[in-house]
């Protein structure tokens, strides 16, 4: 703001904004600071889908539908820049009521705080279960298979006693399946949202205590 590139506008201005209400706008400009993004850091965008995925209970691809970075200003406030990257998709969702969605978001809220927490002391095993959590749309049997046996054995590093062992049995038949599969073998989905409705479930345990 020192430098004049930051603006206070009506929010009008920005996408689902509320006319009549203040949001700041920044200008990226050659001669002027700028904020440093790691453009390439995937990692914290899975752990958001992740959380969003374990509330959701979504066993389905989440498909991107808007890229774009937002800084925030030492009172927390949202400082939007000027231009974005942005693409579209049509999707169908179930309306929410403010009260539901203040409750999922602070519960997504819990779980990103969790797993950077997490991540700070075993960043390794966070870093491949929010990976295979992800679960991008793949029409390979193989990548499938792939997948598949990276999330089983990503949710069973983060289990433990009772949970991990129950995991394991239920799910052990169909792993050793696709982990010794043959050429005819295909990959079944109904057993793939099992194993991701499952993990979903005792990842909702262990870090939202249901």
């Amino acid at each position: 703001m020192e430098e004049g590139t930051c603006f206070v506008v009506d929010q009008e201005m920005i996408i689902g904004g509320r006319a009549g209400e203040e949001a700041t706008i920044a200008w990226q400009v050659s001669d002027a600071p700028w904020p440093e993004v790691d453009d390439n850091d995937t990692e914290f965008v899975n752990i958001v889908l992740a959380a969003v995925k374990i509330e959701q209970d979504e066993t389905e691809v989440i498909r991107e539908v808007a890229e774009a970075s937002c800084f925030y200003n030492e009172n927390g406030q949202a400082v939007y820049p000027r231009t974005a990257t942005m693409s579209a998709s049509l999707s169908v969702s179930s309306p929410l009521v403010g009260a539901e969605v203040n409750e999922k978001v602070t519960r997504m809220r819990a779980l990103i705080d969790t797993f950077e927490e997490r991540r700070r002391e075993d960043g390794e095993s966070i870093a491949n279960l929010v990976d295979a959590l992800r679960l991008e749309k793949i029409d390979n049997d193989h990548y499938r298979r792939s997948w598949y046996l990276c999330l089983f054995d990503a949710i069973e590093a983060v289990l433990s006693g009772r949970d991990k062992h129950e995991f394991h049995q239920r799910h052990r038949g169909y792993r050793k399946t696709i982990g010794h599969t043959k050429p005819h073998t295909k990959m079944d989905m109904d057993e793939f949202r099992k194993l991701q409705r499952d993990a979903l479930a005792g990842l909702r345990r262990i870090y939202l205590a249901e």
